[in-house]
């Protein structure tokens, strides 16, 4: 599961997420810092635009990490079950006998 994990950790470098979050931080620190007044509220002091960013950014990876999750789960099922039968640990790895199964078994079929 390492490799959704890296997917993951460089879509987010790539949408800038982490540069986004922690200006996010450092901007509602800085308005709580302040003591921010009755009338004004925390989040009218940060950058709609920096919101935005964050948010979209969060969208991308959220979609990202559902694409990947489901792949991956459709994938570790019939590479458990492969293991489970011929007890060598590399076979697990074989994309080729598990594209083949899931074919036996049918798409349509296996993803319900």
């Amino acid at each position: 599961m390492y490799i959704p994990i890296a997917i993951t950790l460089l879509v987010a470098y790539l949408t800038r997420f982490f540069d986004k979050l922690l200006l996010f931080i450092n901007q509602y620190s800085t308005a709580v810092a302040q003591n921010v007044s009755a009338n004004t509220t925390t989040a009218s002091l940060i950058q709609p635009e920096l919101i935005a960013g964050l948010y979209s950014s969060g969208m991308i990876i959220s979609i990202v990490v559902f694409v990947l999750f489901v792949i991956f789960a459709l994938f570790a099922t019939i590479a458990i079950a492969i293991l489970a039968e011929t007890d060598k640990f590399s076979s697990a790895f074989q994309i080729g006998d598990i594209m083949e199964d899931i074919g036996n078994i049918g798409w349509g079929n296996y993803i319900v």
